[in-house]
């Protein structure tokens, strides 16, 4: 029995030393029989010392309360079936047993409620009356009358009634010290009753009947109105030593516009606060019901969510693109995918809070997804599959937004890297929305990822009846031209290696220019004997990489070619065929 009392106290109270202290308590009220005078003073000097160990746990810790109604619900299942069946021997232990937890769960009920209870509008008298409320309760778990004399039986009444001794003990002496429990600021001399007293002796000098409701409704009124007049002020304020944060950001216009989005949440919250409180006020001294506290709790939920929504979005995005415009090696698509997730994680939070507030168990959903977990799996592996296909490609940096990249039939401009998909562009302004476990699985020909070169080669066909000194003078002729053009990219050009120390890569050990995307080649030699022509292969690369300049590059190039060829006295061939006939018909 003891065990399992302790069980449940180092679950639920878990800051602390209560469990502890509590134990303590137990054993000491346990060891009295039998003892002489000065052995009882000694132990009710230690008893005094452990239950203002115990207050001091009460003030400064806090617990959580655990639901109990499974285990509750089991027990009195057991104590109905024993009783029918007739084995009263084990419905008495299990009743005992029951009320060993129902010991328990009032005093955690009665921590929790002082703990909670601790605030400027609580006083002394709502305190106590909590306090003997919960003594009343335990009185009641006492009346147990045993049948049987078995010595085991006996034992673990005797166990009970301790406890519950010790139980009552505590929350007396906490009755005792309500001065400790409660604020003792001078905010705690304008409790409510205070002011509700004050407000109702002029009301009586003034000989107004119903001066109790009218004192409520007044005090009521008067701070919903103060509230909600001063409501602007208040968000001001809250706004202003926000913005003592966001100094670095240098826009006015983005500072105005960020103040304006999150002064709405604030201005909500103070709102509904404003609600609370003066209905507290109007039902005092008792509490608000639990289901107006539940949709104010509601209120309050989607008011935060609003708030640190608009807040991560407001500085948080600025803040991410300052960095993105001073810093360059920090990647915008990185960047997006944070913002992304944030955003998730708020909504997660927003979620199970709201779960929590209408009473569902959210460790037993987070218990229920291990169970159901392969299943859930099974359901969303493809969503699954891309959102860590899309970590896999920010890891592997294969292309950044704004790339042009070609993979399998999609070829296009990246405008987006979500957590599921990409956006692509392609070339006749379409939009295509890719999974990203195709773009991790699937070879990507990254066209941006060059600094210099892109390629231009073409074949020139010359007549067959041109000479060889002729095509040899071409050839050189064409190579010059390459060679003293400066839009065609050559190895004298110079080379930007900075990149490599930022990839952690040394210039010797790697093809630096195959690395970072530098292509030089010039070649222009007799290339083979065609059907129809004398083929010259032309193999080079423009400097400039952008489409348009390549375009215009190699159009000069084609011009230079042609006269080229005509100084020559070459001809350019095109296909054709001769036909020889042996002899003619007769």
């Amino acid at each position: 029995m003891r065990f399992l009392f302790c069980f449940f106290i180092t679950i639920t109270l878990a800051f602390g030393n209560l469990q502890n202290i509590f134990e303590e308590i137990v054993d000491t009220n346990s060891n009295l029989k039998d003892k002489s005078a000065k052995e009882l003073i000694a132990n009710s000097q230690k008893k005094l010392i452990l239950l203002e160990s115990f207050l001091n746990e009460v003030i400064k810790s806090q617990i959580k309360q655990k639901d109990y109604d499974d285990v509750i619900n089991t027990l009195k299942e057991q104590i109905t079936i024993n009783q029918n069946i007739g084995n009263l021997y084990l419905a008495k232990l299990k009743e005992i047993e029951l009320n060993t937890i129902l010991a328990h769960q009032i005093l955690e009920n009665s921590i929790y409620e002082i703990q909670k209870s601790n605030t400027i509008l609580e006083n002394k008298e709502n305190l106590n009356t909590h306090i003997q409320s919960y003594i009343d309760k335990l009185n009641k778990l006492q009346n147990i009358k045993l049948d049987n004399e078995s010595k085991t039986l006996q034992n673990n009444l005797n166990e009970l009634l301790n406890i519950i001794t010790t139980c009552k003990e505590i929350l007396k002496f906490l009755a005792l010290n309500e001065e400790s429990l409660l604020s003792n600021s001078i905010i705690d001399k304008l409790s409510i009753s205070h002011i509700l007293g004050f407000i109702e002796s002029k009301l009586n000098i003034l000989e107004i009947q119903q001066s109790k409701i009218i004192s409520k409704i007044i005090l009521s009124a008067f701070v919903f109105i103060v509230l909600f007049l001063l409501k602007g002020v208040i968000a001001n304020l809250i706004v202003k030593t926000i913005a003592l944060l966001s100094k670095f950001l240098q826009s006015n216009t983005i500072q105005c516009r960020i103040k304006a989005q999150i002064n709405r949440p604030i201005i909500t919250i103070i709102t509904i606060l404003s609600i609370q409180i003066s209905l507290a006020i109007l039902i005092y001294p008792n509490n608000i019901e639990s289901k107006y506290q539940l949709w104010l709790n509601f209120a309050y939920i989607l008011s935060f969510a609003w708030f640190f929504i608009l807040l991560f979005k407001g500085y948080i995005v600025e803040i991410l693109g300052d960095m993105l415009e001073k810093q360059n090696n920090f990647r915008k698509e990185v960047m997006n995918l944070i913002l992304k997730t944030m955003y998730f994680v708020i909504f997660i939070i927003t979620l199970l809070a709201l779960l929590k507030n209408f009473g569902f168990n959210i460790s037993a959903i987070v218990a229920s997804l291990g169970i159901g977990g392969i299943a859930v799996a099974l359901a969303i592996k493809d969503t699954l599959a891309n959102f860590f296909a899309s970590i896999i490609v920010l890891v592997d940096n294969s292309f950044n937004q704004g790339d042009l990249i070609a993979c399998g039939d999609i070829e296009g401009v990246v405008v987006e890297m979500g957590l599921r998909r990409t956006t692509v562009r392609t070339f006749d302004n379409a939009l295509l929305f890719v999974p990203n476990s195709i773009l991790a699985n699937t070879s990507i020909r990254n066209w941006n990822r060059r600094k210099a070169g892109r390629m231009i080669r073409m074949t020139i066909g010359i007549t067959y009846s041109a000479k060889l000194e002729q095509i040899q003078t071409c050839i050189k002729d064409i190579k010059e031209m390459l060679e003293n053009n400066p839009k065609i990219a050559k190895a004298t050009d110079d080379r930007d290696t900075s990149e490599l120390k930022r990839m952690l890569v040394h210039k010797n050990i790697v093809s630096s220019d195959d690395l970072l995307g530098y292509k030089n080649t010039i070649y222009v030699g007799f290339d083979n004997f065609g059907d129809s022509s004398l083929n010259i292969l032309v193999h080079c690369f423009s400097a400039s990489t952008q489409w348009s300049e390549w375009m215009n590059t190699k159009e000069e190039i084609c011009y230079e070619i042609f006269k080229i060829v005509e100084k020559n006295n070459l001809s350019f061939a095109f296909p054709s065929q001769s036909i020889y006939i042996e002899s003619m018909p007769k």
